[in-house]
C-alpha cells in the first residue's frame, strides 16, 4: 500500500499483468467498444494502452453488464476525471451525438451551477466536445454510454487550477477536497434534475 501511495500515486491503468509483456495495465477508459483502438495505443507500456480487445478487462465487461440490464432506466452518466474544470462530451472523433446541442446546452447549465459555488481563484468551467477541447480519444466510458442509448453522457474534470506556473493540479491540498466535492455536486444536481423533469424513460 505504501508503495503504491508514493512511486504509483498517479497510476492511470488497472493492474493486469498484460500476459508477462514486462509493462502493466490497460487504460479502462480506452477498452470500452466504441472506436475502439482509432486514438489509444497498442503499446502495453503506453499509459494510453487500449488492452487486447474491446472489453477485454473485467472493470469494463462489468459496467458494460449493467448497461446492458439498465440502459432504459439511465438518462444521464457522469464520469468524473482530473483535473482541468471541465465538462466534456463525446463523440471522441469529433464527431457530435444526435442530440448534441442539447447535451452541450445541459453541460453549461450544469457548469453554471459549479461557477455559482466554487472558490474564486477557480476559472469557470470549460463545456465541449472532447475532441475539440482536449483531444482525440477512444474506447472511453462516456462515448460507449451514449453509443448505447443514454441521452446525456459526460466526462468531469475536476478542478486543479495551478496558480501561475504552480498550484495543484492532480496534487490538491486536502484543505480544498470538501469544497471540490461540494461544488461538484451542485453539477451533478443541475444534472439529475434536468433528467427528471424532460427524460421520458422508463422506470427511470
Amino acid at each position: 500500500m505504501l508503495i503504491d501511495e508514493i512511486i504509483f500515486r498517479l497510476w492511470r491503468k488497472n493492474r493486469n499483468t498484460n500476459l508477462g509483456v514486462g509493462c502493466m495495465g490497460v487504460d479502462l477508459n480506452r477498452n470500452f467498444d466504441i472506436n475502439w483502438s482509432e486514438a489509444s495505443s497498442n503499446v502495453p507500456c503506453l499509459d494510453t494502452y487500449h488492452g487486447r480487445g474491446p472489453f477485454s478487462e473485467p472493470e469494463t465487461t462489468i459496467i458494460k453488464s449493467v448497461f446492458d440490464q439498465y440502459v432504459d432506466r439511465i438518462g444521464l452518466f457522469l464520469d468524473i476525471h482530473s483535473f482541468g474544470s471541465m465538462i466534456l462530451y463525446g463523440y471522441g472523433n469529433g464527431i457530435l451525438p444526435p442530440n448534441g446541442l442539447m447535451i452541450h446546452l445541459l453541460g453549461v447549465r450544469m457548469a453554471e451551477s459549479i461557477d455559482a459555488v466554487k472558490m474564486s481563484w477557480n476559472p469557470n468551467y470549460v463545456v465541449g466536445n472532447v475532441a475539440l477541447v482536449l483531444y482525440d480519444a477512444s474506447g472511453s466510458a462516456g462515448d460507449y454510454a451514449q453509443s448505447v442509448g443514454v441521452p446525456y453522457s459526460y466526462t468531469y474534470e475536476l478542478p486543479g487550477h495551478r496558480f501561475g506556473i504552480g498550484g495543484f493540479g492532480f496534487f490538491v491540498d486536502p484543505a480544498f477536497i470538501e469544497q471540490a466535492g461540494f461544488e461538484t455536486w451542485e453539477g451533478i444536481k443541475t444534472g439529475a434534475r434536468f433528467i427528471r423533469d424532460n427524460i421520458n424513460k422508463s422506470n427511470l
